[in-house]
């Protein structure tokens, strides 16, 4: 008997087949999530080096903005234009542009402003906070403390005291847990 149609693929042809599709699909399913997942690990990477750039940045402006005009607590007193601690930087700045665009010649809003950088080493948050004025009447006045990075381990501010006139120059050496050691100078 001849036949004139072909006969078409065995059981087992099929079998080996599907055997090779599947095991196809399951290495591309592989590479996918491996891209996938390098692509999630790069956008941390990229956002923790971004975060660590503009803590960087801020830094160093805020540290050439320094000027040398004492700061009045509300509470009274005085303290020092540069003012480091174990784990806090008070700096009195300069030349900052107002964004709120207040009254014109308003005593308050002479472009000067009091910074306190503040370190929790429990937590490893670096934040920073704003006295819009020099002078403040009411405690109040002190802005919200905003957090500029997580991460960071330690901290060391040369000079180390507090002084009447600032120093020639300002070293932060910032130890961050993913970055290693980094070191900023600036001359104010």
């Amino acid at each position: 008997m001849k036949r004139d149609a072909p006969a078409g693929f065995s059981l087992l042809e099929l079998m080996v087949a599907l055997a090779l599709f599947s095991l196809v699909a399951i290495m591309s399913l592989q590479i996918l999530t491996g891209a996938l997942h390098q692509r999630s690990l790069m956008e941390r990477r990229t956002n923790e080096s971004a975060s660590l750039l503009r803590m960087m940045t801020l830094l160093r402006a805020d540290l050439e903005s320094v000027v040398p005009i004492s700061f009045s607590p509300p509470l009274g007193g005085q303290e020092p234009a540069f003012m480091p601690a174990d784990d806090r930087l008070a700096l009195t700045l300069g030349g900052q542009a107002r964004l709120n665009g207040s009254a014109q010649g308003a005593p308050d809003e002479d472009g000067f402003l009091r910074v306190i950088w503040h370190l929790d080493r429990t937590s490893g948050r670096l934040t920073r906070q704003i006295w819009p004025v020099l002078y403040p009447r009411d405690p109040a006045q002190l802005g919200p403390e905003l957090l500029v990075i997580e991460g960071i381990e330690a901290w060391e501010i040369t000079p180390a005291d507090p002084a009447d006139r600032l120093p020639d120059q300002i070293t932060v050496t910032v130890q961050s847990s993913r970055h290693g050691q980094l070191r900023l100078v600036a001359a104010p």
